[in-house]
């Protein structure tokens, strides 16, 4: 699959996931590749893809501005940087964002 299909395949189901999980207490939008998620408080967390590195960017009011690289070996989106994973810094930041459990149910 070429980079521009992946990341507009990642980023619309993230943006299911994130706004099945936080819409009630956020504003999250997904236009043109760049993911949007506004908390209560005007926090902020961007996701964008970034097509000249062929990169997934992420700018987080709690880690700052981190850069990955898909790798295909795990399947993962990476930290160009650190090689650690998106998903555990986008689960770790949200955690800090949201620190109660979003539970749907009640």
């Amino acid at each position: 699959m070429d980079f521009y299909n992946r990341i507009n395949t990642f980023l619309e189901a993230l943006y299911n996931k994130l706004d099945g999980a936080y819409g009630d207490c956020s504003d999250i939008t997904l236009t043109d590749g760049v993911l949007r998620l506004v908390t209560d408080d005007n926090k902020q967390l961007i996701i964008n893809r970034h097509l000249a590195s062929e990169e997934l960017w992420m700018a987080s009011p709690v880690s700052g501005g981190t850069h990955y690289a898909f790798n295909a070996e795990c399947a993962d989106w990476l930290n160009t940087k650190t090689g650690a994973s998106f998903e555990q810094q986008l689960r770790a930041d949200l955690n800090t964002l949201f620190p109660q459990p979003q539970d749907k149910q009640g």
